[in-house]
Parts: C-alpha cells; structure tokens; sequence
C-alpha cells in the first residue's frame, strides 16, 4: 500500500503549510494504527 498526500496552497494556508506538512506523517501513522486495530479486531 502506498499513501500520499498532496497539496499545492495558496494564499494564507500557504503560511502554515510547513506545519501541516510536519504534522502529516504522525496523523498519517495515528490514523493507520486505529485502522489496523479495527480491522484485527473485525477479522479476530
């Protein structure tokens, strides 16, 4: 599996996209983690 995440901003969110961009991959893992637990739990 493969997962990426695009964005070109403009304007004022172009500001804090370097926080975004930072803050992606620990959301990314988070929301993978919760995914997997549901899907054992399902599958278990």
């Amino acid at each position: 599996m493969t997962l990426r995440n695009r964005c070109e901003p403009s304007g004022f969110v172009a500001i804090g996209a370097s926080v975004m961009a930072a803050a992606m991959p620990r959301a990314n893992r988070k929301d993978l983690a919760a995914l997997k637990k549901l899907l054992e739990a399902r599958a278990g």
